[in-house]
C-alpha cells in the first residue's frame, strides 16, 4: 500500500507523541514499580512533648515517747518527679483489614499508637534534712533538665506553712520520641542519685 507524504508525516506524529506518553509513564510511574530510594527509609521519628515538675518537702511531726513527756520532732525530706507525656503517633495510611475484621501490618508497617503514656514519675525520702537541702535537689534538677535541652521554671521556695516548707519547679522537654524516652530516664535517675547534706 502505499501512502501519501501527509499520511507519512501524520504517522511520525503520532509515533513520536506515543514514545513521549510512554517516558512520562515510566519516569512518573517508576518509583511505585522499582521503590523510591529516598523514601525507602520509612516514616520520619514523630516527636513528643514531655511536661513534667519536680517538688520536694520537708516536713516536722511532734511526738511524745514514753516514759519522757518530752516532745520529740521527727523531720524527713520527701521528694518527687511527674511527667506526662503527649504525641509520638505515627502517621501512617490506613492499612488493610482481613475478612475477620483485624487490622493488618504490611512489610515495614506499625500500628500507629503512642509509644508513652502518662503518669511517669518517681522518688524518695530522707529522715532528717532541712530546706537548704531541697532548694538543692531543685536545683540540680533544673541543671539536668538544661542538659537534655528541656526548658524549666524558675526554682521556687514556698516559705513554711504548718509543719511543711518545699521547693518546686515545672519543666517542658520536646523531641523525636526516643531523645525523650532518654530524657526521661535520665530526669529519673538524677531524683534518685540525690542526697542530703550530712548533719554537722
Amino acid at each position: 500500500m502505499d501512502f501519501k507524504p501527509s499520511q507519512r508525516r501524520f504517522g511520525l506524529l503520532l509515533l513520536a507523541g506515543s514514545v513521549a506518553v510512554a517516558m512520562l509513564l515510566f519516569s512518573g510511574g517508576s518509583s511505585a514499580v522499582f521503590g523510591d530510594p529516598t523514601s525507602s527509609a520509612g516514616p520520619a521519628e514523630p516527636n513528643v512533648v514531655v511536661t513534667g515538675s519536680y517538688n520536694c518537702t520537708v516536713s516536722e511531726q511532734l511526738f511524745i515517747q514514753p516514759p519522757s513527756s518530752d516532745p520529740l520532732t521527727f523531720r524527713e525530706i520527701t521528694d518527687s518527679i511527674s511527667m506526662t507525656a503527649t504525641g509520638g503517633v505515627l502517621s501512617q495510611p490506613p492499612t488493610p483489614r482481613s475478612p475477620g475484621g483485624s487490622q493488618i501490618i504490611g512489610p515495614g508497617g506499625v500500628f500507629a499508637s503512642p509509644p508513652l503514656t502518662s503518669g511517669i514519675g518517681t522518688g524518695h525520702s530522707f529522715d532528717d534534712g532541712t530546706i537548704e537541702d531541697c532548694i538543692r535537689f531543685a536545683e540540680s534538677m533544673a541543671a539536668v533538665a538544661h542538659g537534655l535541652d528541656c526548658v524549666t521554671s524558675d526554682v521556687r521556695h514556698r516559705p513554711r506553712i504548718f509543719q511543711t516548707e518545699s521547693a518546686n519547679l515545672s519543666f517542658v522537654c520536646e523531641g523525636p520520641v526516643s531523645t525523650e524516652v532518654h530524657s526521661i530516664g535520665e530526669l529519673s535517675r538524677a531524683v534518685l542519685a540525690l542526697k542530703p547534706q550530712p548533719a554537722n
